[in-house]
C-alpha cells in the first residue's frame, strides 16, 4: 500500500523533502512507519520518539486529517493513501494577552 508522508520545520530539514511516498505492508502502523523512514532518513526517529521508543507527546501528527490523539495514537494502523501529517509543537503568542 502506499503512504505519503508530509514534513514540516526541523523534519523536514531531516528528511530533505517536504513530501515522500512509502510503499508499506497492509497493516503497517505510524510506529512502524516511523521505523521504515529511519531507515532511509537517519536522526528522523529520534526527532520523533523517547529513549523509550513511543511518541512524544507534544508533536503534531495527524493521519488523513486526525490527530493521532484522536485514533489509536502510535499503533494507529494505515491505509493505501493514507496521509501522514508530521509537524513540530505549536507555540507562541503571549500569557498576558498582549501581541
Amino acid at each position: 500500500m502506499n503512504v505519503e508522508c508530509n514534513f514540516f520545520g526541523p523534519f523536514r530539514d531531516t528528511v530533505g523533502a517536504k513530501t515522500v511516498e512509502r510503499e508499506c505492508p497492509r497493516g503497517t502502523t505510524l510506529l512502524e512507519l516511523i521505523h521504515d523512514l529511519e531507515g532511509e532518513y537517519e536522526g528522523i526517529a529520534e526527532q520523533l520518539l523517547t529513549e523509550a521508543g513511543t511518541l512524544e507527546e507534544n508533536l503534531s501528527i495527524t493521519v488523513d486529517s486526525e490527530h493521532i490523539r484522536q485514533l489509536d495514537g502510535e499503533e494507529t494502523e494505515l491505509r493505501d493513501g493514507s496521509v501522514v501529517r508530521f509537524a513540530p509543537p505549536v507555540s507562541g503568542g503571549s500569557s498576558d494577552g498582549t501581541r
